[in-house]
C-alpha cells in the first residue's frame, strides 16, 4: 500500500475500519514519518480538520507509539475555538483525546498554561485536566506536584470567579472547577477534603455532577482501590489504536446504509467525526478518568 492509498483510506469514513492502512503505517517507518508530517501540517488547518478524518487516525496511531512529537500538534488542535474543535474532534474530545495527550505529553508546563488560559475552549481545558491526571494514574508523573497545582489552580480560579461582574461569561471556569475537583477525587487524599468543601460552600461545584458526600466517599477510599477500579474500565493511554478506532460508528454497517447515512449527514453534509460505540453503558462518574 502506497502513501496515497493510506491518505485516501484515512480521509473519509470507510465501510469497516481501514486496518490495512493502519498496519502499513505502523509497520513501515517511511509511512509512519509521513503520517507524523501530515499530522503536524493538518493540525494548523481548521478547515481541513473539519472535513477530514486523517487526524483522528493519526493521533491514535501516534499515541499508541507514545510518540512525543505528536504532543504539540495535539495542543494546536486543542487550541481551536469551540466550534472548530467540535467539528474537528466530535465525541473524541471527551472520549479519547485525553488519552492521546496523556500518552504523548513531553511538557506538562504547557498543559498547565493551556488550562489556566481563560480564552481556550472550556471542554478542551476540562479534558486536559483529565489527561494529566491519567499520567499520574499510569505512574508516569508524580501525584504530589500535580495535586498541589490542582489546588492552586482551583484557588486562583475561585478568586477570579468572585471578581468577575455579571456581564462576564464564566461558564468555562465553572466547568473547570468541576474538572479540578474530579481530578482531586481520583488521586487525592482526605487532606484535600477541606479544599473541596470550600469550593462547594462557594457554590463552585455543580451538584448535578456530584455532591460533597460523593467527594468525601471517594477520598475515603484507599488510592489503590480507586486505581484498580480505573483500570477495570479503561486505560490511561492508547494501547491499541486499531481496536479503539474500529469501534467508531462511522465504520459500521448502519452508518453506510444509504438511508441511515442520509439521516446522519443532513444538515450539514459534512463528514462527521467518529462516535465510538460502547459495548456497555458508561460507568459511573467515579470511574470516568
Amino acid at each position: 500500500m502506497d502513501w496515497n492509498d493510506i491518505l485516501a483510506a484515512f480521509r473519509k469514513p470507510q465501510h469497516g475500519y481501514p486496518v490495512a492502512a493502519a498496519r502499513a503505517v505502523l509497520d513501515d517507518a517511511a509511512h509512519y514519518e509521513s503520517l507524523l508530517a501530515e499530522f503536524e501540517r493538518i493540525s494548523t488547518q481548521p478547515d481541513e480538520l473539519a472535513d477530514s478524518m486523517f487526524h483522528l487516525h493519526a493521533m491514535h496511531l501516534l499515541a499508541e507509539r507514545r510518540d512525543k512529537r505528536a504532543f504539540k500538534p495535539l495542543l494546536q488542535i486543542a487550541a481551536l475555538d469551540e466550534e472548530a474543535l467540535d467539528l474537528a474532534l466530535g465525541d473524541h474530545l471527551t472520549e479519547s483525546f485525553k488519552c492521546c495527550v496523556a500518552a504523548t505529553c513531553d511538557d506538562e508546563s504547557l498543559v498547565r498554561g493551556f488550562i489556566e488560559n481563560h480564552q481556550h475552549a472550556e471542554w478542551a481545558r476540562y479534558v486536559l485536566v483529565a489527561a494529566m491526571t491519567q499520567r499520574v494514574i499510569a505512574g508516569d508523573s508524580p501525584a504530589e506536584p500535580w495535586l498541589e497545582w490542582l489546588c492552586a489552580c482551583g484557588e486562583k480560579t475561585r478568586r477570579w470567579l468572585k471578581e468577575q461582574p455579571l456581564s462576564v461569561n464564566t461558564a468555562g471556569d465553572e466547568l473547570l472547577m468541576g474538572a479540578l475537583a474530579k481530578a482531586i477525587a481520583a488521586i487525592g487524599s482526605l487532606s484535600h477534603l477541606p479544599t473541596l468543601q470550600q469550593w462547594w460552600d462557594d457554590g463552585l461545584l455543580d451538584p448535578q455532577t456530584a455532591g460533597m458526600a460523593w467527594y468525601a466517599r471517594e477520598l475515603n477510599r484507599p488510592l489503590t482501590e480507586r486505581l484498580e477500579r480505573f483500570f477495570q474500565y479503561r486505560h490511561p493511554y492508547v494501547p491499541d489504536a486499531i481496536g479503539e478506532m474500529s469501534r467508531c460508528y462511522c465504520f459500521s454497517d448502519e452508518f453506510h446504509n444509504p438511508r441511515a447515512k442520509a439521516r446522519v449527514l443532513q444538515p450539514p453534509a459534512k463528514v462527521l467525526p467518529c462516535r465510538p460505540e460502547r459495548e456497555s453503558p458508561k460507568p459511573a462518574m467515579a470511574t470516568q478518568y
